[in-house]
Order: C-alpha cells, then structure tokens, then sequence
C-alpha cells in the first residue's frame, strides 16, 4: 500500500515556489490533510478524498503542474484511492447529460433491467464522487445522424463538453469502465468537412436565437437542413485492415479514408477524457442502434436470453450474413434484440 504523506510532506511536496499561490480550493485540501493526520478516523479520510476530487475537478490539467512535477499529486490520489476506494459505492449507475421526459422514461427501465444505482444522473448536477472506481458509468442519450455529439431535447453536446460535465458531476478520476449506451457510438458518422460543417452551423442557429433574431435563426436552419441532405450514412471509423500486413498501397488508401472521417464520437470522448486527467477507463461503445429495452426474452427459437444492453440488429440483415440468416429463420427478436455481448463484433473499446 502506498504511503500517505503527513501534513508536513505533502506541504513540502507539493510547494510549487515562492510565487504559486496555493489558492482556496488546495488550502481546503491542506487542512483536511492536517484534520486526517491528526485523527486517522474514517470520517477525515472520507472529507480529505472529496476536498482533493474537487480541487482536481477544478484543476484539470493538475497531471502536469508543477505541483506534480515529482509525482506528488499523483501518489496522493493513489494512496488516497488504495483507502477509501473500498467505501464508496460499487453498484454500476447511469447518467444522461440533459434528462428530459423521455430519458427519464428510458432510464427507469435501464435501471431496473441492469439493477443500477436507482438514480438516474444528470449532467450540470455532481452525485458520481460518492461511486467506486470500479462502479461502471453508462452513458445514456440519443445520437446525432450528422455531427458527432449526443443530444437529448435538452440540447446537443461534443465530447469535450460531455468530459467536462462528467468531470463536474464528480466522476471517479480512477474509473476503470465506461460505457455509452448512444446508437452508432462506435462509428464514424459523417466525413469530417461535412460534419465540422454542420456543427458550426448548430453553434450560429443557437446563437441567433439566444440574441432573438428569428430571421437569422431561420435562415441558419436552411443552411443546415441543405448540407445535412448531403451528409453519408454512419460507417464503421476501423474498416478491419492489418497494419502489419497490409501493403503499402493499402495503408495509403485506409489512412486517407479515416482522415476524411470524423473521429467516432466515442474516440473523441476517450481522447477528452484523457486530458482531464482520467486515465484508467476502458470506453465501449457500439456500431450498431443501442435498443432501449434491456429486459430479458424469450427468442422465437425458446433460447431465453437475460437482461443486459441489447443491441437493434434489424439494419443489419443484409450485410451481415449472421443477422440474415436469423431473418430467414423467422428469429426476429434474436436480432432486434441482440444482447450486446453475444455479439461482440458490434462492439468498440476505446482505451
């Protein structure tokens, strides 16, 4: 176990110079280390670990301060994990970054069906501090056809913007699993011109209509509607090709068709996570519709299948010779109700 430095080291540790004022959000953390060093009791523990969540939710580039430059700060959110990791709540929970009356609908279900924490998280409120770094985090919201965001009628939101609403909710720096339950998560939707496009686009027409300019407004939204009928269908961002064994030529050609690709929304919120500092999670995420009915079922053939996230096969049927044959078969609900881990190959980890 990792030694828990007294008031004095960490002090000393973590000085960054005589002209870096500590500030109010690490003096907090200062003193619940004094308070701590003083009682040992699980009490002081429990305070300290939330004052240094919170001045890291508030210092997220705190990785590659100067405070950290020996490592100082990184040791400390170990040795604090390795002792209170263990209190907080284990059970998986999900959360949405804008829950309106649908998602509300949709996530009693998915709590019942995956016997989640009982509540349904949102972004813009915290809650997630009090999760182990071992509970899973779902990600529940609609996806977005063109541009590679989530969205529910509450609003849309990149990457960088969902990373940062976790980071405020209180997400466990350390969590280990993540995974977005957001149709399409695992593949590219668009080319990245017409996508960079449309998002500039959804940025004007929220900018005119906070100023009221509904002229603006709507002519903003022609724009948009014109270059969104030009858009192309979500494809897979990884097209299977072996980087050791295939030849130059088709190296060229796979490298030039991703760098037309947007960055499945999934890669990209990996990537903002990574620069707030989480850096312990695996991200799974699907190329496929993310069904919203996860209870368990009995198929067509009597195969019982259990509760879990289930995947929406039906668009599918022609390419995949699997989902086809099922079709012919009269297996419907095999396939429109696909249990995610029965078919992995629909599956996307991001690390």
């Amino acid at each position: 176990m990792i030694m828990m430095p007294s008031y004095a080291e960490w002090m000393r540790t973590t000085d960054a110079g005589i002209v870096a004022r500590r500030g109010a959000d690490l003096e907090r953390v200062d003193a619940a280390l004094a308070a701590y060093d003083r009682t040992r009791s699980r009490a002081a523990l429990e305070a300290l670990d939330l004052e240094f969540k919170n001045w890291k939710r508030k210092n997220p580039r705190w990785n590659t301060s100067a405070r950290n430059r020996n490592g100082a700060l990184t040791n400390f959110g170990k040795a604090l994990l390795e002792r209170v990791d263990v209190m907080l709540r284990q059970q998986n929970f999900l959360w949405c970054p804008g829950v309106d009356d649908e998602m509300k609908r949709i996530g009693r279900g998915m709590i019942g069906d995956l016997m989640l924490d009982g509540t349904l998280y949102e972004g813009g409120a915290t809650g997630l501090e009090k999760f182990s770094s071992n509970a899973k985090c779902y990600i529940l919201a609609h996806a977005n056809t063109d541009m590679p965001v989530v969205q529910t009628k509450k609003g849309k939101w990149n990457s960088a913007e969902i990373a940062a609403m976790l980071l405020a909710s209180g997400l466990n720096p350390e969590i280990r699993q993540i995974e977005m339950l957001v149709c399409h998560a695992g593949e590219s939707v668009n080319n990245a011109a017409a996508g960079n496009k449309l998002y500039e686009l959804f940025r004007k027409y929220k900018a005119a209509q906070a100023a009221q300019n509904e002229t603006l407004a709507a002519a903003v939204e022609a724009q948009y509607a014109a270059a969104s009928a030009l858009t192309t269908d979500p494809k897979f961002y990884e097209d299977g090709s072996n980087p050791f064994t295939e030849s130059d030529e088709q190296r060229e050609r796979r490298l030039t068709k991703q760098s037309e690709q947007l960055l499945p929304v999934a890669a990209s919120l990996s990537d903002a996570l990574k620069k707030l500092g989480f850096s312990n999670f695996t991200l799974t995420s699907y190329r496929a519709p993310v069904n919203t009915n996860f209870g368990a079922k009995v198929y067509e053939n009597g195969v019982r299948s259990p509760a879990g996230v289930r995947l929406d096969l039906d668009e599918k049927r022609k390419t995949d010779p699997k989902v086809g044959a099922l079709a012919k078969q009269g297996n419907h609900l095999a396939y429109l109700y696909a249990l995610a881990s029965d078919w992995p190959e629909y599956a996307v980890v991001w690390r």
